[in-house]
């Protein structure tokens, strides 16, 4: 379970600053990315994870954070780096995992190699890469907006298989549907009733603005009639 002034907490108290920070690292992992494993077409938010927690909140997505190891797993064992080779290039890339991703969830990545993606990555207890973890935030899972919480886990074990991945968050959203549903037909209420509230301030308002008009054309013949009489 992570509160959301938790996981702000993790990135310095400066929110700027980290924000700055993480879209530096965002962009640095996008070019080391595509130049050791090449263009693998996902989109990842560029920013801090705060960023992406906002990006995933304005969409009323599922947040899922990539854990990735290159430097990290090569230093652990070449087969790591392996791992991380064939996730790119043989999991990111395949069409089922793409149109989870592209439909259902806010793509942001921890890079171990980077001092922000490894703090991230050791608050979601996911010690090396390749891993993901799946987190949704108060209307997602019945909690309080500022509640964010992980609720599920892949760690590297998990991540060899296109079929596995796909399989595993597929069930993530089909746990979530519902409450996804229930979020935007409720943001989509609040919508509506904010709408009717300004036409209505608006009619109000241009009502306001006829009376004090007419009534000021009112005082205005009032005033020359009576100007008028005085000079007759």
């Amino acid at each position: 379970l992570l509160g959301g002034r938790a996981a702000a907490g993790g990135l310095g108290r400066d929110r700027e600053a980290a924000n700055v920070q993480g879209l530096a690292e965002a962009l640095a992992f996008r070019d080391k990315l595509e130049a050791r494993h090449g263009p693998c077409g996902a989109r990842f938010v560029a920013g801090s994870l705060q960023q992406a927690i906002d990006a995933a909140k304005a969409e009323l997505r599922l947040l899922l954070v990539y854990v990735h190891a290159d430097e990290a797993a090569e230093a652990l064992a070449p087969s790591h780096a392996d791992d991380t080779a064939h996730f790119v290039s043989s999991v990111l890339t395949t069409p089922a995992v793409r149109a989870l991703l592209d439909e259902h969830f806010a793509l942001w990545a921890a890079d171990l190699a980077q001092p922000l993606g490894l703090r991230v990555a050791r608050m979601l207890r996911l010690a090396d890469g390749p891993a993901l973890a799946v987190l949704a935030y108060g209307e997602l899972v019945g909690a309080e907006h500022s509640e964010l919480r992980v609720i599920e886990r892949l760690p590297r074990a998990r991540c060899g298989s296109a079929d596995g991945v796909a399989a595993a968050l597929a069930a993530v959203v089909e746990r979530t549907t519902a409450m996804v549903v229930a979020a935007r037909a409720e943001r989509s209420e609040r919508e509506m009733a904010r709408l009717i509230r300004a036409d209505q301030d608006a009619e109000l308002r241009a009502s306001l603005a006829a009376d004090q008009a007419a009534e000021a054309a009112e005082e205005a013949a009032r005033r020359k009639a009576a100007a008028d009489a005085h000079a007759a």
